[in-house]
């Protein structure tokens, strides 16, 4: 070690010596390191004895800080700490925790922004995570820990109460408690995942059950409710500078359209299309942060062509009074109608109406996937449990409906094996042929709603199914993938039998839905041939039974991100299970990407988006790669056609035209959906739809399955706006929460790319020729 001045020469063309003192050492790799210290030499040379003993314990041990220097590390200000981080002495984990929480509480709101969250809700989460962090006096992570939160917010819903035990101020209710864990929870996940933190100190916190402590539930309004709510408000006098009948037409169109409040305070004439009777939403004002259009009643249409008729394009339909007293706009309204604004201990606020519309729709019999769609709400527990509600007297007119029992009555036996009336009419389209089968009605919704769906049943697959044909005779099957038999618990297991007279209606609704369906794509078709045939496969093949060429299919992200790497110039790429086998491969001319969780691997060079695998990148290189579900199906479609495939391709949408046109020349084609965890994904099903139905174009006959059928249906859902279709997916969903929305966009273009990746006798994908 050496402490020394340096000189320099200054305006006056003379030699001075700096005021500050510098530090000269090796670290732990030999390297010289210089740096500045004080202006003291004294304080310098302590400095340099604290960098020496630093030094020699991270060589003694391997890599760890001196725990007696801890405090001192602590002490020091973020410029010195970053500089010890950079020469290695310091892990950067560490670091973070070392440093304030204001800091990282900064950083989470503008990421939630930059996520696509809108300002407002950016705002209210960061507010909530600082206020349980300013209450419990927390200035690093290090601070933090969970018992500390609950005790604070025990404290919060906690009510004041005056000397004589009256209470003056309610504390938070237990949901709004529950609000803020959460926001101190997605605070430290959010820290975890950009690697300012190893570990969530919260992440074991659970909420409070909300139903025990329910202080605000809304309640819907009668049609007889709403018809003199509008009666009122149309006759009454100016209230909040907002004339009687355009209040009456803010509240009608809040209950026939379901808008929540905000939403309604942003239209404007433009955001009516009166000629179709159609209302859009901007994507800035939604909650959900998606651009919808909704339909609207002709009747409520030619009110609101009345209501704009001097009104410029742009102007705002309604000038409503601020958001926060906005609902004594609505409470005057309710007085004057003589309804009360509580009742039995509900409200009928102005998101009550939105309840309104949600519990009518209910009510007159529309689907619940129907009225999900209209609120649009992100599940459909929400628009059941939360949204639609029963009137009084409801019990009562359902409690008549019960079949008598005054008089002994024959029942007929409708079990599984017997006869059911519910097959003897047919699904007339491909939706209810679905729901039928035990899948969604809506194609691009949740992956979580395809659990009940197609899947492979692991007990079933070396028990030989049997059917009878003709004749009466049965005979062995192989196994294939199952669907769910609904409401039978114990029996779903029963394999799908073409010969039954149920699977037959099912069978005949989806050949129509879908031009291309053929009754001859059974099981035992697949096992004698599929000569210019295409099927698609929900999930992986676990066994091998293929016929002809295998695409497979990852659409988020894997398949995209290989199909980018090929096409920018990778030598080829060696598809890995598991991160240790692809660590053992690292070497000259090698890259190492892919992902655990949707995020970068550890020590890899490149995660799995497919905007990293550019020619800079991986240009003449050997990708060594691994992923959550694409590299597994990858390996699956291998084994499974091993021997019997001309080729297993790697299919997405970027390369739509180039696959089709590569697998047109084979015998058959099966599309291999890589799927989630076990789960089928909608995204997959989408990409495979496009290519089973441009193969359909090409000349080939579509399996009569419901795999097949569903795909092509998903895809024909979607292709009007793929990005917006596969955001709305639950893989979409996670891309987006992780700030990767870009990437899902990436997925989206179709046939950006040339290029298709061939699996070679070796095991690496390669360039098609």
């Amino acid at each position: 070690m050496r402490v020394y001045r340096v000189q320099y020469r200054g305006r006056d063309k003379q030699l001075h010596e700096a005021r500050k003192w510098y530090l000269a050492f090796r670290d732990q790799r030999g390297t010289v390191r210089r740096l500045a210290g004080y202006t003291s030499k004294s304080a310098t040379e302590e400095l340099g004895r604290k960098f020496q003993q630093l030094i020699g314990y991270h060589i003694a041990t391997g890599g760890q800080t001196d725990p007696a220097l801890s405090q001192w590390i602590n002490d020091q200000p973020e410029s010195m700490q970053l500089k010890l981080a950079a020469i290695g002495l310091l892990d950067r984990q560490r670091l973070a925790v070392t440093r304030l929480l204001v800091g990282h509480l900064d950083a989470f709101e503008e990421a939630l922004k930059a996520k696509g969250t809108s300002v407002k809700q950016a705002e209210q989460v960061a507010g909530r995570a600082r206020k349980v962090i300013d209450g419990c006096k927390f200035k690093n992570i290090g601070d933090v820990n969970g018992a500390a939160v609950m005790t604070y917010l025990e404290r919060l819903r906690r009510d004041t109460v005056d000397a004589k035990g009256k209470v003056v101020k309610r504390g938070f209710s237990a949901q709004t408690s529950n609000f803020h864990l959460a926001a101190i929870k997605q605070l430290f996940k959010w820290m975890v995942r950009e690697g300012r933190a190893t570990e969530s100190p919260v992440a074991h916190l659970t909420g409070l059950n909300v139903r025990l402590d329910r202080r605000h539930d809304r309640r819907p309004l009668t049609a007889d409710e709403v018809r003199r709510l509008l009666a009122a408000a149309t006759g009454g006098p100016v209230v909040y500078a907002v004339p009687g009948p355009a209040r009456a037409l803010f509240y009608r169109l809040a209950v026939e359209t379901g808008l929540r409040s905000n939403e309604l305070r942003s239209l404007t004439r433009a955001s009516f299309d009166l000629a179709n009777a159609t209302v859009t939403v901007e994507a800035a004002y939604a909650k959900n942060r998606r651009r919808d259009t909704l339909p609207i009643r002709p009747e409520l249409a030619a009110a609101v062509s009345e209501h704009a008729a001097t009104l410029a394009p742009a102007a705002p339909l309604f000038k409503l009074p601020h958001p926060d007293t906005i609902v004594d706009m609505l409470k005057a309204d309710l007085k004057a109608a003589g309804i009360p604004y509580e009742l039995d201990g509900r409200f009928a606020d102005m998101h009550a109406l939105r309840h309104t519309c949600g519990t009518w729709l209910a009510a007159a019999g529309v689907h619940p996937k129907v009225i999900q769609r209209v609120l649009r709400h992100s599940t459909i527990t929400l628009t059941l449990d939360r949204y639609t509600h029963a009137f009084r007297g409801d019990e009562v007119a359902a409690v008549a409906k019960l079949p008598s029992l005054s008089e002994a009555v024959q029942l007929r036996a409708t079990g599984t094996d017997g006869a059911s009336t519910a097959v003897n009419k047919p699904p007339g389209d491909l939706a209810l042929c679905l729901a039928s089968l035990g899948r969604p009605v809506e194609p691009c919704g949740d992956s979580d709603r395809l659990r009940a769906g197609s899947r492979f049943t692991e007990e079933n697959r070396e028990i030989p199914a049997k059917h009878h044909d003709s004749s009466g005779k049965t005979e062995a099957r192989p196994a294939r993938f199952e669907l769910t038999t609904c409401g039978l618990g114990n029996r779903r297991s029963i394999q799908l039998s073409y010969d039954r007279v149920e699977s037959r209606i099912v069978l005949s609704a989806c050949q129509r839905a879908v031009p291309g369906g053929s009754e001859r794509g059974g099981v035992g078709n697949s096992e004698r041939g599929m000569s210019g045939r295409v099927r698609v496969w929900p999930l992986p093949l676990t066994h091998q039974r293929a016929v002809g060429t295998a695409v497979v299919v990852d659409l988020l992200r894997a398949s995209t991100t290989i199909t980018r790497a090929l096409g920018a110039g990778a030598a080829c790429v060696r598809p890995c299970l598991e991160t240790g086998e692809a660590l053992a491969l690292r070497g000259a001319g090698v890259v190492l990407g892919g992902e655990r969780g949707g995020v970068r691997i550890e020590g890899f060079d490149l995660g799995n988006s497919p905007a990293e695998y550019t020619r800079a990148s991986v240009g003449g290189r050997v990708v060594v790669f691994t992923t959550t579900n694409g590299t597994r199906a990858i390996e699956a479609a291998r084994r499974a056609v091993r021997g019997r495939a001309s080729a297993v391709l790697v299919g997405c949408l970027n390369n739509l035209s180039a696959v089709v046109g590569l697998a047109s020349g084979a015998a058959g084609v099966e599309v291999v959906c890589a799927g989630t965890g076990g789960l089928v994904t909608d995204d997959d099903l989408i990409c495979a739809g496009a290519i089973a139905e441009q193969l359909i174009e090409a000349g080939f006959e579509a399996a009569g399955d419901e795999g097949t059928s569903g795909a092509i249906a998903a895809w024909r859902s979607a292709r009007t706006d793929l990005a917006a279709a596969l955001r709305r997916t639950r893989g979409g969903r996670n891309l987006v929460e992780i700030g990767l929305g870009g990437d899902v966009d990436d997925c989206a273009a179709i046939n950006t790319c040339g290029v298709v990746g061939v699996l070679a006798d070796d095991g690496t994908l390669r360039a098609s020729p």
